[in-house]
């Protein structure tokens, strides 16, 4: 917990006392805190003997459950903290990414794309995590298949400043392997960029990655709209009109 930000909040809490309770339950005749502990070392700062608390009895995994979703309301999380406590909600608690979207006050989309980030790899984390890269940049990196080209893509990203646009130009490069004319190159560039346009504006409407596929002449192709999840295809079904039936 960043220093300076408890001590605004115990400046807070000297002004108008601690607003929104702690929730603890009992246990061996003490209370254990459950949820709210940035406030109660805030409230340590602010000299106060007594704040008030909510006693809640409740198991080791509601607990636990609990104090990972009051973790995640704390606007000083980096990317890949969120992604790994989403993830944690998932594997450790089984709760559904609706489930998890409704308790952290997001939709479901975003819950399936964040954990999505940590698909990244070891290499680009950290970078994500300092800010070095956004998740603009995440996005556009997890579509190259390729992990060394990936790898090598985002840390040059990274190192040399680009913006997410410049980022989908190189990434198109980087996979444009075989030599052309000059001719040919000026006519696939301006192809390409109203392509990554297209897949940029479909992706935002969707909240997912999606990828054009031409021949060489444009004239056919496919649509590969990306789901991260049964409950994120879902949502896509939603988004795009469709009725399952269920």
């Amino acid at each position: 917990m960043a220093d300076d930000a408890l001590d605004e909040l115990a400046e807070s809490i000297k002004r108008s006392g601690v607003i929104q309770p702690i929730v603890v339950r009992e246990r061996d005749g003490k209370h254990e805190l459950i949820a709210g502990e940035r406030r109660w070392r805030a409230a340590q700062r602010a000299g106060l003997e007594r704040i008030p608390a909510i006693v809640r009895n409740v198991d080791e995994r509601t607990a636990a459950e609990w104090a990972l979703v009051e973790n995640l309301q704390r606007a000083d999380l980096n990317p890949v903290e969120r992604a790994r406590a989403f993830q944690r909600l998932a594997d450790e608690f089984g709760l559904t990414h609706a489930e998890i979207a409704e308790s952290a006050g997001i939709k479901r989309p975003t819950v399936a794309n964040t954990i999505r980030l940590l698909d990244l790899g070891d290499d680009l984390l950290p970078l994500l995590a300092s800010g070095a890269l956004s998740t603009g940049h995440a996005k556009v990196l997890l579509s190259v298949g390729d992990t060394s080209k990936r790898g090598a893509l985002g840390e040059r990203c990274a190192r040399e400043g680009w913006t997410v646009r410049e980022l989908e130009r190189q990434a198109t490069l980087t996979e444009t392997s075989q030599p052309q004319t000059k001719s040919q190159t000026s006519t696939t560039t301006s192809r390409s960029r109203a392509v990554q346009d297209l897949e940029h504006r479909l992706g935002e409407h969707l909240s997912t990655r999606v990828a054009v596929r031409t021949n060489s002449d444009g004239s056919k192709g496919k649509l590969v709209i990306d789901f991260y999840s049964l409950d994120h295809f879902d949502d896509l079904l939603a988004r795009l009109g469709v009725d399952t039936g269920a």
